[in-house]
Parts: C-alpha cells; sequence; structure tokens
C-alpha cells in the first residue's frame, strides 16, 4: 500500500505483509484499540517513509473500547536492535479504532505534535496509521497522517498506475 499528501510532500509505503500483521493485532484486540509503533526507513530523498516493522502493543500498554495508552516497555530494546543491526528507526505510531473511522481524535493529533516536537523521538515528520472498521473482513479502512512541525496532514491511498 501506498499514501501520498496532497502536495505529494510526502508518502508513505507500507507491504501488504505488514498490513497483515496489523490485522491480526486488530482481531486479538477484539473489541479494545491497540496499537504499537512504525520502524523503517526514509527514501534517499527523505519524502518517503517505508514502513520495515511494526510492534504489538508494549506489555505495559492500556487499553478500553474507545482508549490506547501505548506503553514503552521493551521499546527502547526494539529500536536500539532496529538501529544498530537494520539501520531502521521509528517512524511513528500505528493504533486500531474498533468498528469505527479511521480518524484520529483530539488527543491523538495532540499525542503525534508532541512526537514530533520532542528532541527524544528525533521524529519531526511523525506518522500516524489508523486503522478501523472491521478488522475480520480484511478489508479495513486505513488513514495515514504526517505531523510535519506539528500540523496534521492527512495522506490518501494511491494505486500502482498513479
Amino acid at each position: 500500500m501506498r499514501f501520498i499528501t496532497p502536495d505529494y510532500k510526502f508518502s508513505l509505503e507500507i507491504d501488504s505483509k505488514i498490513v497483515e500483521q496489523l490485522l491480526e493485532i486488530c482481531v486479538s484486540a477484539k473489541t479494545s484499540e491497540t496499537g504499537g509503533i512504525l520502524i523503517g526507513q526514509y527514501s534517499a530523498g527523505l519524502d518517503n517513509a517505508i514502513v520495515t516493522t511494526i510492534t504489538p502493543p508494549p506489555p505495559d500498554s492500556k487499553a478500553g473500547k474507545t482508549w490506547f495508552d501505548r506503553g514503552v516497555k521493551g521499546l527502547h530494546e526494539i529500536l536500539s536492535h532496529s538501529w544498530n543491526n537494520l539501520g531502521t528507526y521509528y517512524l511513528g505510531e500505528w493504533h486500531f479504532h474498533p468498528f469505527s473511522a479511521p480518524t484520529p481524535s483530539s488527543q491523538d493529533k495532540r499525542q503525534m505534535k508532541q512526537i514530533a516536537n520532542n528532541k527524544k523521538y528525533n521524529c519531526p515528520e511523525p506518522i500516524l496509521l489508523i486503522i478501523g472498521g472491521n478488522p475480520r473482513l480484511h478489508s479495513p479502512e486505513i488513514q495515514t497522517f504526517v505531523f510535519p512541525k506539528g500540523d496534521c496532514v492527512s495522506m490518501r491511498q494511491i494505486t500502482a498506475l498513479e
């Protein structure tokens, strides 16, 4: 799958196998929200993010039907391994809105703006991928957003023909 901003400034690629992994995690969560992080790399022009790995929710995460608080347990080790051994790094967040629209909440936007402005993340354009609807149908609703300098910019899915 590939997504791009309306101004063609940012794009995102995510392999169908990774989407299947995301759906499996969402199905396991049943009617609760869930999420994790996106790991990958950027193209040479720094305009295309390529997701190579996703994480399931860390074990210290907390969730309910309409909220998700991603934990941090084990993420430092995963990100260190990704950077040191694979040359990949944190790209952003993903989460699931069960049986709802994949639209970012005000809390989602606030969190992503904080990440964009937090030097510890070293990610000035974090990506947010939200899965909505029914993951059992294997035709989920997926929306992606990028937050350059904290601004929320929606991406649209593009086809191979574009």
